[in-house]
């Protein structure tokens, strides 16, 4: 596969399209002499999926340095407006205001969380769904549970904090929140495109990646996936959190593929995921810009670890509803259209449909090594 990679990146040396100019960055990684350090390494295989990493100013400047053009940034605009654009409505924003105001009163711990509670009695005629009941059960999770962070905890307990925040945000909006290591069928299929594409066979058995929380919209057991989340915690070392990012965003970048083919109205050209290490995270974007897929922050996620941390968590909790709002209506849309083109073909066997038929767009490579192994690095022989 290499090979095939290489020769794909010396051919395309003076395109004028960045996408074929990301496989001369791999050709130029593969080419360097000695081990590839960690940048590079997650260069190489973001670059062997067309996803440009905005997320880390080192990740940029190393790219620039194989790259020096242009980066493909223009189309994040829209749909990061279009995020942020969502939020909290003036009630709930109103309750929280209420609820930080109690804390920096000084209010005890058991002070504020009578003040929540009074404020959900008055609520629930409105449903446990409605977005203000909701937003005052989140905060009365994370009061009660700010003070239980502590610096050694264990990625589960990191992940299990975040996911019972996680279940007050989409329970009842047919998400499907599935953890547990939850393999994604999504890297799978890009594994054997991949190995369809440029050689090599992978076992019938093989699983997708295995993901730390992955959100689904539900579809009667064929259930889409529709954002892939990580977690990990607090005392990570940079070499880990950059190898769980590099991770993540090509595994969301499989879930992109899938809905751009699936979609034959082309509106699903971008997602929305998070990463976590400990208490705090972000939110970033995964959008399709002429072919490469670009990764840029939204927004830095905080979950309180004290009381007077509270008073500050408006604009995560305001990220947490926009979030939620993306991901259910990109399940509904995403429904729709694949229940539609199941429709078409039930009648393909009988009746010409290819007026009616969009062709899908061409997919869009992830790559994914094999686990334990290495990439190599071949010989190429010099003009």
């Amino acid at each position: 596969m290499e090979e095939s990679l290489m020769k794909s990146g010396l051919e395309t040396k003076n395109s004028k399209k960045f996408a074929d100019n990301l496989d001369v960055v791999v050709a130029k990684i593969l080419q360097k002499q000695g081990p590839l350090d960690e940048l590079d390494l997650s260069l190489l295989k973001l670059s062997l999926s067309h996803i440009v990493n905005l997320l880390r100013t080192d990740l940029v400047g190393r790219l620039e340095e194989y790259l020096p053009m242009r980066l493909p940034i223009h189309g994040l605009v829209g749909p990061c407006n279009d995020f942020n654009s969502r939020g909290l409505s003036g009630e709930s924003s109103g309750l929280f205001d209420k609820i930080a105001a109690e804390v920096m009163s000084d209010a005890s711990v058991e002070e504020v969380l009578a003040t929540v509670l009074d404020l959900k009695r008055a609520h629930i005629g409105k449903g446990r769904h409605s977005q203000e009941y909701r937003l005052l059960s989140i905060l009365e999770y994370v009061i009660e549970s700010a003070d239980d962070w502590q610096p050694d905890d264990s990625e589960m307990t990191v992940y299990r904090r975040v996911a019972t925040v996680m279940d007050y945000l989409f329970r009842s909006t047919d998400v499907k929140l599935m953890d547990g290591e939850s393999a994604s069928q999504c890297t799978k299929s890009a594994r054997q495109y991949m190995e369809n594409v440029f050689g090599g066979s992978i076992p019938d058995t093989a699983h997708g990646r295995k993901i730390d929380l992955i959100l689904k919209r539900a579809n009667n057991g064929g259930d889409i996936e529709l954002s892939s989340n990580e977690f990990k915690r607090q005392r990570v070392s940079s070499t880990c959190a950059l190898a769980q990012q590099c991770k993540n965003l090509r595994t969301n970048g499989a879930i992109l593929a899938h809905l751009e083919a699936i979609d034959n109205q082309h509106r699903h050209r971008h997602v929305v995921a998070m990463d976590w290490i400990g208490n705090v995270g972000y939110l970033y974007m995964l959008a399709n810009v002429e072919g490469v897929y670009v990764a840029d922050k939204l927004c830095i996620l905080r979950l309180p670890r004290c009381l007077n941390d509270v008073a500050t968590f408006k604009p995560t909790l305001e990220a947490l509803f926009r979030y939620q709002c993306f991901i259910t209506q990109l399940g509904h849309q995403s429904l729709s259209m694949l229940q539609a083109r199941e429709d078409l073909e039930s009648l393909s066997g009988i009746v010409d449909t290819g007026s009616e038929a969009i062709p899908a767009p061409a997919k869009h490579r992830i790559f994914f090594a094999p686990q334990n192994h290495r990439i190599k690095r071949p010989k190429v022989n010099q003009p």
